[in-house]
Formats: structure tokens, sequence, C-alpha cells
């Protein structure tokens, strides 16, 4: 398992390192894909956060407050 990340890690380094046209454009497909993907979760993180909030606001606008006179 070391030997593979290590030799992984290395590989890492060499292709941030090179500086080609190919690779380059690698790098641009590779990061723009990611941003995609971070996007798309965050989406659906948000939907759902935004649907158990208005369903939490619901329940919490049922409760009756007792209230002393």
């Amino acid at each position: 398992m070391g030997i593979e990340m290590n030799s992984a890690a290395r590989s890492g380094r060499r292709f941030a390192a090179r500086e080609d046209g190919a690779v380059t454009v690698d790098w641009v497909v590779l990061v723009s894909a990611m941003v995609g993907v971070a996007i798309m979760v965050l989406a659906l993180v948000w939907q759902g956060s935004a649907a158990f909030a208005f369903r939490v606001n619901s329940e919490i606008e049922k409760i009756e407050v007792a209230t002393s006179d």
C-alpha cells in the first residue's frame, strides 16, 4: 500500500510539474470536471437542506405556546 501511495504521489508531482500543452489541457479538463461535480453536489445538498428547513419551520409553527395571564 505504501509503495502504491508513493508511486501515485510521484506521478502526481510529475504531472503537476510538466507544462506541455497536452498536460495543460488535461489539467484544465480535470479541474473543470471536479468543479462541475462540486457544483452538482452543492445543489443537491442545498435542495435537501432547504426542504428540511421548510419541514422544521412548518412543525414549529404548529406548536402553541401557553401564556400566563
